[in-house]
């Protein structure tokens, strides 16, 4: 499947200071004010219905897009992640990422720590529940 790439600018999901995980840390980020911008982003995606179609997004109420928390899950998001941008040219993987549930069928995820080519934006993943790579913007 061809990848659909929409640019997102980093600003749009919030502005805010980060370190890399040390070592031991868990996959999961902790809900700040990126998580809470993702989400948000993900729900006015979701109004949208052109772009939640081309992202693979399923349509559902706004309360069924919430951060995940459980490190399983986490894990299994970021290997799919860093597989999926591998390659691209990009940098920064810090192996801690965000990770959004969107109903039963996708997640989104974004390792803020990764950047494509311009530290102004960030690239977030849309997979499906078996984690595999649907669209990212």
């Amino acid at each position: 499947m061809p990848r659909k790439q929409f640019l997102v600018p980093a600003t749009l999901l919030a502005v805010v200071a980060w370190t890399a995980p040390a070592a031991g840390q868990a996959a999961c980020r902790p809900a700040d004010a990126t998580s809470a911008s993702l989400i948000q982003t993900l729900q006015q995606t979701d109004a949208d219905r052109t772009m939640r179609d081309s992202l693979h997004l399923a349509l559902v109420a706004p309360s069924q897009i919430v951060l995940v928390t459980s490190s399983t899950i986490c894990r299994k998001a970021n290997q799919a992640y860093q597989s999926y941008v591998s390659g691209s040219g990009g940098s920064g993987l810090s192996g801690s990422v965000y990770v959004v549930q969107v109903g039963s069928a996708n997640y989104a995820v974004l390792d803020p720590g990764y950047h494509y080519s311009d530290p102004r934006f960030w690239t977030v993943v849309v997979m499906d529940s078996r984690y595999t790579p649907l669209s990212s913007f």
